[in-house]
């Protein structure tokens, strides 16, 4: 498009000269071609732009969002331990086996866990998981060699595979009743835990599932729906949402604790992204915000705003007096004064502009996008340093604990922006809410390395009951309830092996 620009006549520098009449002073006419250049080179300047945002534009719409040059490193999957109580079907299919293949197997839970280890990713285990192990032996009349000698044991062919047994069972609770055979009175109830929801349909393992596919694998009320149906459920998608929506308000005051933890912190990411509520209170769709706060140790909190106003993190970030991490939005402005948040800012938001820049002025934007990643390799070298150690090697921070970048924020928006795809919105504001809450508690359990649905379920029972609400976070919850589930769920599965 340029080109044809430079080459019209109407561009030439001659042009506006044409049929004018033009000064006799030299001085004078050396002033109007000068001004005329000027012209056409602010011209050009403004075509160069024009032609940058339309390949900006153009990189938005149809080019990849990805800015990495290198694989993404992979991910360890999260495994849950949901079903593994079912156990006794794995003991009815080896009592099977071995019946037809003329063995003899035994089931077991080994008191320690060897961990193999490969080159091949596929063949390891996750070391959490309880392992079940099943011994295939001869009969002892096949224990007999051709030559007449009885065979003896000298070793083991071992292979291990991962199993999974799910399924819904109708807990039925039977409380006994005791009355006085003299006087007829004084009837007295065997005491029982209550429900989870009162009047609800859900126990506390049913709704941490469906807490946890809806919030961690982003499945839509609708889906989750049909996924029950086929299964021989009928579960409203309405059921499911105000099941959620209860469950959020009994959490709410675990989720405030967290809110508490991370202003507490001496550093906090911060970074928010768009939702859509399809019914808002001032009638129509809208467009509002989660917002989401983060420490070092992954505590995420998040919030849910009906707009991007600065009175958000305003509101949050008030009495707070570290460091924060966060985009260039000018709503954080109000904030980086004396006495109140130290304000750091992000590479990587630095090498995008570069990056985008590539396309105009490849040279100097390669020049600049090389020595960031230099800055970048630093960082990876350091991560295994202590603060102070990190400190005195990075001459462009102040303090060994600040990062290179916000990604840990723009990370932990990611499940959104993942979820926007598949329930597309909220309905109404309570639903930002109720999401802003769950995940909360989710993705920080996932960061503290809890499986959220042990998580869910156990805090959801104790909730009533425990007045420290620091222990029911994912943090304080791994350290004072966590081993107490494992030793209760491995008890439960040494004793169903020994009965299968």
């Amino acid at each position: 498009m340029r080109r044809a620009i430079e080459h019209s006549p109407a561009a030439r520098s001659d042009a506006p000269l044409q049929g004018a009449v033009l000064p006799d002073d030299i001085a004078a006419l050396k002033s109007l071609v000068l001004a005329h250049r000027a012209k056409i080179a602010t011209q050009e300047q403004e075509i160069s732009r024009l032609e940058h945002n339309n390949r900006l534009l153009a990189k938005m719409v149809f080019g990849p969002s990805s800015e990495k040059r290198g694989a993404d490193a992979p991910t360890a999957p999260s495994a849950s331990l949901q079903g593994h109580l079912f156990i006794q079907e794995l003991a009815a299919e080896a009592s099977r086996l071995a019946q037809a293949l003329g063995v003899t197997a035994t089931i077991e839970i080994p008191s320690h866990q060897r961990t193999v280890k490969r080159k091949d990713r596929r063949t390891r285990f996750p070391e959490h998981l309880p392992v079940v192990r099943t011994t295939c032996e001869l009969n002892e009349d096949d224990r007999r060699c051709a030559c007449g000698g009885e065979l003896q044991a000298f070793g083991e062919e071992v292979s291990r595979e991962l199993e999974r047994v799910e399924t819904t069972v109708v807990h039925e609770i039977a409380r006994k009743k005791y009355a006085c055979a003299s006087c007829h009175e004084g009837v007295v109830t065997a005491p029982w835990r209550g429900k989870v929801i009162e009047r609800g349909l859900l126990g506390p393992g049913f709704l941490a599932h469906v807490i946890t596919e809806r919030f961690g694998h982003h499945l839509p009320y609708y889906r989750l729906e049909g996924k029950y149906r086929s299964e021989g459920l009928e579960l409203s998608r309405s059921v499911l949402c105000e099941s959620t929506a209860r469950c959020a308000e009994l959490l709410e005051p675990i989720a405030e604790e967290l809110r508490r933890e991370v202003i507490a912190s001496g550093v906090i990411f911060t970074d928010d992204t768009p939702v859509t509520v399809a019914q808002s209170r001032k009638g129509g769709s809208r467009q509002g915000r989660i917002w989401v706060y983060l420490n070092r140790e992954g505590r995420h909190w998040y919030e849910f705003t009906e707009s991007r106003k600065r009175d958000g993190p305003a509101r949050v970030l008030e009495n707070f007096r570290g460091f924060l991490q966060a985009d260039a939005y000018g709503g954080y402005d109000g904030l980086f004064v004396p006495g109140g948040a130290s304000e750091v800012a992000c590479w990587a938001h630095v090498r995008r502009k570069f990056v985008d820049a590539e396309a105009t002025d490849p040279e100097l934007a390669k020049a600049a996008i090389d020595r960031i990643k230099l800055l970048f390799a630093i960082e990876q070298a350091a991560a295994e340093l202590s603060d102070e150690e990190r400190g005195a090697l990075r001459r462009y921070t102040e303090d060994g604990r600040l990062s290179i970048s916000n990604n840990a924020a723009e990370r932990a928006l990611r499940p959104l922006a993942v979820g926007r795809k598949n329930w597309l919105f909220f309905q109404r504001e309570d639903g930002g809410k109720v999401a802003a809450i769950l995940m909360s508690l989710l993705q920080t359990a996932k960061a503290a390395g809890v499986n959220p649905s042990d998580y869910f379920r156990d805090v959801l029972l104790r909730i009533s009951t425990c007045s420290d609400v620091r222990k029911l976070t994912p943090h304080g919850w791994k350290e004072h309830f966590e081993p107490e589930l494992t030793a209760r769920r491995n008890e439960v599965l040494d004793r169903i092996v020994r009965n299968s």
